[in-house]
């Protein structure tokens, strides 16, 4: 033990006892089933403060020795998990619960805060990484041995209590800034996909973009038909023919490199080549709000393909600007319509050819489509301009909680109280003198067979007896287990059955 700040440093194996968790069977639904006891795993762990969870298990797991209980107050973390490759999640329960195998707990010792701990422990992640983490086949993990010597840095147990007290109020502030600018981000995007929609609204009634006569219908803006692409299955790398893959249209402007390579001959393809100026239109996509969406191809190169998940629509350049068409037709009006228009089956929303081609639009000349396009460029340039001040404000709320729990952990955060003797007094106090306990893992008893929870049924058996499925709810016991125990006692004579009328079903009677 050394001292820093007038601050113990002590390993974690020392600040309390440390529990291992374990899993239930799934297989017997009398550990699962009707469970009131929340039962902690890694994707529990999200939240900083646990207070309950969507898994239970049931008491009988708890006294069966198969759940490791531990009590509210106690320190959790992950040490087996594919989010350790970059993260070390830590929370504090407060709730009594159980912990999966994937897991460790402490329960601390009364000196040691374990908010404080928790709070360090996610602010020291990297260097805990560095010194404990052991990459696996499928997931990464934690080395226990090392974890636990892993160097803690503690003030007195009023600082430690008055610093994460100080933490959560900080925390509480960044949380609501952060919940202020997503708000923000999204109140952009929205103003950013209506803006062609305002612009249309005033020479038209909303009704008039559903389709009404004074419209151009897409199938008359044309110069060719509306087609879909090629459905082969490619490769990432050439030979063949490139052929844009669906996440190639997530933007505005579709990326002409994100491709895959077609073994087909390039002469059969020609009619599917891209050119400067064509809209794909997504038709199909595992996301609703991706289906009907458009992206202009801002420049061929005289070889890549489209596939069959959308379609290219080709403008007629005397009718329609494809700049103005993307913008219309990713205007809110149109992609409410289309969205409604979709369809699902087997996960993957869809639209069909005649939704697209039969939308119609109240197309204006082509001096007034530019018209629009600047006012456009002018309300874009404005939204550009409040998405760089958000950003900016993210990165300055970022750098702002470095800087408050760098202080925190130096001992800047709160007025200091710990002295080079209450540091002193405190480490001898939760190592005990200078003894070093051991992590602890809990025995577990023996879980009860089946039978044995049988016969604890008998002297409380009902006289008219009880049927297999009432002994089945009780007992909540695996089915073939279960039945091995009645026939057993079938074949002693002890028990017997008995067909109820009333009931309808047999009985299963104690002989006396």
């Amino acid at each position: 033990m050394t001292a820093t700040l007038n601050w113990a440093e002590l390993a974690l194996s020392v600040l309390g006892e440390w529990r291992s968790g374990a899993t239930p069977s799934k297989a017997n639904p009398a550990y699962w089933t009707d469970g009131d006891v929340p039962w902690i795993s890694p994707k529990t762990m999200k939240r900083k403060v646990i207070t309950g969870s969507e898994e239970t298990v049931t008491q009988r797991a708890v006294e069966d020795g198969v759940a490791t209980i531990v009590p509210r107050g106690s320190l959790l973390i992950v040490v087996r998990s594919g989010i350790l490759r970059h993260s070390v999640p830590v929370a504090v329960t407060q709730v009594e619960c159980a912990i999966n195998q994937d897991l460790r707990a402490l329960l601390p010792h009364k000196a040691v805060d374990p908010y404080f701990v928790a709070a360090q422990l996610r602010w020291r992640a990297n260097e805990l990484l560095s010194v404990a983490r052991k990459v696996g086949v499928t997931v990464d993990s934690l080395n226990f041995g090392r974890l636990l010597s892993f160097v803690i840095r503690l003030p007195s147990t009023d600082e430690q209590r008055r610093i994460s007290s100080r933490l959560d109020e900080l925390d509480e502030q960044i949380r609501g800034t952060e919940t202020a600018l997503s708000v923000a981000s999204d109140a952009i995007q929205t103003l950013r996909s209506g803006a062609a929609g305002r612009l249309l609204l005033p020479r038209q009634a909303p009704s008039a973009l559903l389709g009404k006569e004074a419209l151009v219908r897409v199938d008359d803006m044309v110069e060719e038909p509306v087609r879909t692409g090629l459905s082969v299955r490619g490769n990432p790398e050439p030979p063949g023919v490139p052929s844009i893959r669906l996440s190639a249209m997530a933007r505005p402007h579709v990326d002409m490199s994100d491709v895959r390579y077609l073994p087909v001959p390039s002469e059969q393809v020609e009619h599917l080549i891209l050119e400067k100026g064509d809209i794909l239109i997504s038709r199909g996509s595992g996301t609703r709000g991706f289906v009907g969406r458009a992206s202009l191809v801002m420049q061929g190169d005289g070889q890549t393909i489209f596939p069959d998940k959308a379609f290219r629509v080709r403008l007629a350049a005397d009718k329609v600007i494809p700049e103005w068409f993307l913008a219309v037709w990713n205007s809110a009006p149109i992609r409410a319509r289309l969205q409604q228009r979709a369809r699902t089956t087997a996960g993957i929303w869809m639209i069909q050819a005649t939704e697209i081609v039969s939308t119609a639009l109240p197309i204006p000349s082509l001096k007034q489509q530019q018209s629009d396009l600047d006012r456009l460029a002018v309300i874009d340039s404005q939204l550009d301009g409040v998405t760089r001040k958000i950003t900016r404000a993210k990165r300055l709320l970022e750098k702002t909680q470095g800087v408050i729990y760098s202080e925190a952990f130096s001992g800047q955060l709160v007025l200091a109280g710990t002295t080079a003797e209450a540091a002193r007094e405190l480490a001898i106090e939760i190592t005990k003198d200078g003894e070093m306990p051991k992590a602890v893992k809990p025995k577990r008893a023996r879980p009860k067979t089946t039978k044995e929870r049988f016969d604890e049924l008998v002297d409380s058996w009902p006289p008219a007896g009880q049927s297999f499925g009432e002994l089945s709810a009780k007992l909540l016991a695996p089915y073939d287990e279960l039945k091995d125990v009645v026939f057993g006692y079938l074949d002693s004579g002890k028990l017997k059955q008995q067909y109820d009328a009333k009931a309808g079903h047999m009985m299963l009677v104690f002989e006396k």
